[in-house]
């Protein structure tokens, strides 16, 4: 239902704009380069509320009724100990992240792969170039602040909660299900954004997310930190790509080995700070009522 209506949202904002039905498409496909960048970023707020953060509202609420807040644990506020330490895990993930993506290359794909992430790139190009000020506000807002809420609702709150319950019944291994939640959620995570040249990355900062929310039991730290990620390239890309090329944290250049074992290792350890700081990690997902 959320699809059909998304999409006839998608099918006004076209036709304000003066656009039919197979020019939407080509547009969504990245096939019309020279298109009204104030529509891009409506089609793509438009596909995250009806593709995550809708539906996932309407399925909490459906589910766990009045106390939907509590179930995905975004009823405790969280602390600031936490959220820095998100954000430092978040940046220590980086040369690791990196290092996944030399791997990914290393795979080969169809080339019909590396056509969609073309046209995603011609997408985020258009959405990147910045006219006024107010612009890298709507960008924060379509790229880092959506997203974030949208995605970590439907991919941490819901799936990997529920996995991590279900899994844990039927094994009987709480910390071994918790484990399998956090990487099976990882992998479709990384999955539905449809970018195979940047799958083990993205796989990668999904687990790093999973974690986090699988140690504290709060879903605000995975909201913030995939907020921060987001942010953070997005503005390193609209102000700093002179400087740096088309910096992107899923594509940059490997960093030195022995700088990716650096980070590996303080991303470890600054795991086991949040861990002995937090409460016992998530136990599953109470039975849907």
């Amino acid at each position: 239902v959320s699809t059909v209506l998304g999409t006839g949202v998608l099918m006004l904002l076209g036709n304000a704009w003066g656009y039919d039905f197979q020019e939407m498409a080509a547009i969504a496909s990245g096939l019309m380069p020279d298109v009204n960048k104030s529509l891009v970023k409506a089609m793509v707020t438009c596909n995250q509320l009806f593709t995550f953060m809708i539906p996932g509202t309407i399925v909490a609420l459906i589910c766990y009724k009045k106390r939907w807040l509590n179930f995905l644990f975004l009823k405790k506020t969280p602390l600031l100990r936490n959220i820095g330490l998100g954000i430092l895990i978040t940046l220590c993930s980086y040369p690791l992240v990196q290092f996944t993506f030399w791997l990914n290359q290393q795979i080969p794909l169809p080339d019909m792969f590396s056509e969609m992430e073309d046209a995603t790139k011609a997408l985020l190009e258009l959405m990147l170039r910045i006219d006024s000020p107010f612009d890298i506000f709507i960008n924060i807002f379509v790229i880092a602040v959506v997203p974030a809420i949208g995605e970590e609702l439907i991919f941490r709150g819901l799936l990997q909660k529920n996995l991590q319950w279900f899994a844990s019944d039927i094994i009987g291994n709480k910390q071994f299900a918790g484990h399998l939640a956090v990487w099976i959620s990882a992998f479709i995570f990384s999955a539905i954004h449809m970018q195979f040249e940047g799958f083990l990355p993205r796989m990668l900062l999904g687990a790093v997310l999973g974690y986090l929310f699988y140690f504290t039991n709060n879903l605000w730290i995975p909201i913030l930190a995939h907020f921060f990620n987001n942010a953070t390239t997005l503005i390193v890309q609209t102000y700093y790509k002179d400087d740096m090329g088309n910096f992107d944290i899923e594509t940059a250049d490997m960093a030195p080995w022995w700088l990716t074992l650096l980070f590996t290792v303080l991303l470890v350890y600054l795991f086991s700070i949040l861990i002995k700081r937090t409460k016992e990690p998530i136990d599953g997902a109470p039975p849907i009522a």
